[in-house]
């Protein structure tokens, strides 16, 4: 959802430092990186051609999409500044950390899945049941598995004040562990809408659970701190990043705690800042995935400026970009080398109709490094808007339509199958 606001930094109170809150869970990273529970799937195959944005619609993108005039209120944004204190929001989990010197490139060529969702958020609780557990395939079987994360996972009473804000109960990180989630990007609209102490308490929240939070951070470089995984001999770095911001305070920077964020001039600092550290992590990964939260809403073609910023950051090292925000499916464009998924939908979301109900998990197959086959699982929301398989073979037909539809710019050839 988009919504200006003003700055949060004269309301928002420093958040008191939380010790003792990072508690990480390691059996389920141990599980993935020797790949037990990989499953085997039909080979679903697309391919992409390309509509015209109208300018219309650019406008639009470009209205709350961080521009180069950002750059300077963002080198002087007043927010709230943190200290080593405090440990909820910066800080990598061991089992994730920098692999540091030593490092070379892989040799394998085993075989190894990555699974991608939407948006998710979870307002329609139902106690014991797992908003992910009517998914098929389920994203536990894969040796990967993303997620945004578009809310707070806090009991913090402050609210900022924009149009909307989202909030889950506590419950919702471990739901999303038990579902197998092992990465959350909190590079969002919706991360900070309860305040600093919101966000420590959701990266709090989805560390205590066992999922790695990316994209937002006690500064620029926390924010922009890649999750490392190893998987059957392969490393791979997952960085989140946001074009959709509600307030340059928003902004992550030297000394401020916010998200990490790319501009709407591919050349500009903020953007030059998130290049540079998805080329620091290729050059200690085979595998670079960039979860960007970009684009227009209900727009099924990506703006021009999704597409600009797709290939600088391809440039920069990334082999998969995935997107959310549009709330609607955007095509999905293959080259020889990488994968550009520009909006997969809503995926936990309140209950949809139409478009913004469509949906669908994006699964990679890798052998080593290399993409192998890309699949894509058409979903729908369901009565609680969570994500439920469409079994209907027009419903399926139309919704990987979406994913398939021709965009001008999106045309990358590929050899996907249903």
């Amino acid at each position: 959802m988009q919504a200006t606001s003003p700055p949060r930094a004269s309301a928002t109170p420093a958040p008191a430092p939380r010790t003792g809150a990072l508690k990480h869970r390691h059996d389920r990273s141990v599980r993935r990186a020797t790949g037990i529970g990989v499953a085997s799937f039909a080979v679903v195959a697309l391919i992409v051609g390309g509509t015209v944005t109208s300018s219309a619609a650019q406008a639009q993108s470009d209205r709350l999409a961080v521009s180069s005039a950002t750059v300077q209120q963002d080198q002087s944004a007043t927010g709230t500044t943190l200290g080593d204190g405090a440990q909820g929001i910066q800080g990598q989990d061991p089992s994730t950390a920098n692999p540091g010197e030593g490092w070379t490139q892989t040799t394998s060529t085993a075989e190894w899945t990555a699974m991608f969702g939407g948006d998710s958020l979870l307002t329609r609780s139902r106690g014991t049941l797992n908003p992910f557990e009517r998914q098929d395939p389920l994203m536990r079987s894969a040796d990967l598995a993303v997620v945004n994360v578009e809310t707070a996972i806090s009991d913090s009473d402050f609210k900022e004040p924009k149009q909307y804000n989202f909030k889950s109960p506590a419950d919702f990180a471990t739901k999303m562990a038990e579902a197998g989630i092992d990465v959350g990007s909190l590079a969002n609209n919706h991360s900070l809408d309860f305040g600093d102490q919101g966000m420590i308490d959701t990266v709090d929240a989805l560390k205590d659970a066992g999922v790695v939070p990316v994209g937002a951070g006690v500064n620029r470089s926390a924010a922009l701190t890649p999750s490392y995984h190893s998987i059957k001999g392969v490393r791979v770095a997952v960085i989140g990043a946001s074009q959709v911001i509600p307030h340059p305070s928003w902004i992550a920077t030297d000394n401020t705690i916010g998200v990490a964020a790319a501009g709407k001039d591919v050349n500009d600092a903020i953007t030059k800042s998130l290049t540079s550290a998805i080329a620091a992590a290729r050059a200690q990964a085979d595998v670079v995935i960039v979860f960007m939260h970009w684009g227009i809403e209900k727009q099924v073609c990506p703006s021009e400026l999704q597409q600009r910023t797709a290939t600088v950051l391809h440039a920069a090292g990334a082999s998969v970009v995935v997107g959310a925000h549009p709330h609607v499916l955007q095509p999905l464009v293959r080259t020889s080398d990488t994968v550009t998924a520009y909006s997969l939908g809503n995926f936990i979301w309140d209950p949809r109709g139409g478009i913004t109900a469509d949906t669908g998990i994006l699964e990679l197959r890798f052998r080593g490094a290399a993409i192998d086959k890309v699949v894509f699982h058409p979903h729908r929301l369901d009565g609680n808007g969570w994500a439920a398989p469409a079994r209907d073979p027009q419903n399926r037909d139309r919704i990987v339509g979406q994913i398939e539809r021709n965009c001008a710019g999106a045309d990358g050839t590929g050899s996907l199958d249903r």
